[in-house]
């Protein structure tokens, strides 16, 4: 499978991995149709966490890919998202998803780390924060 979804144990933390494999065209629809499922099923808030570092993208799949989250209910703003955060090692995935803050696209601030435990880590110190 190009993807899959993990669920931290005892934390509102939800981290999406795709894989090289992974497609925008082949595999988003499903995905997206699975972290809809998983949202609208959950019974806290949670943060999202994207992992996309294993994947390679052209500029028409940052595009198409764009599109299809804003066009879909705008899944980024999902009632149970507490916040999005994505991790990539791609210059133009980064600068595309600092581009979803743009009101075309749902004005979504989206933090982008290149590590995963980077990314846990700004999580937890916002959990840590609003705990206190």
């Amino acid at each position: 499978m190009s993807y899959s979804i993990e669920t931290l144990p005892g934390e509102p933390i939800v981290i999406i991995h795709a894989n090289s494999e992974y497609s925008f065209a082949e595999d988003g629809e499903n995905l997206l149709r699975e972290i809809d499922t998983l949202l609208d099923n959950q019974k806290t808030l949670v943060y999202l966490i994207f992992d996309v570092v294993g994947i390679s993208v052209s500029l028409d799949e940052v595009i198409f890919g764009a599109n299809n989250i804003s066009r879909r209910r705008n899944l980024l703003k999902h009632p149970n998202i507490i916040k999005n955060v994505v991790v990539t090692n791609s210059s133009l995935l980064s600068f595309a998803i600092r581009g979803m803050n743009n009101p075309v696209f749902g004005s979504v601030d989206i933090r982008v780390f290149e590590q995963v435990d980077q990314a846990v880590a700004h999580v937890r110190e916002l959990l840590s924060a609003n705990n206190t």
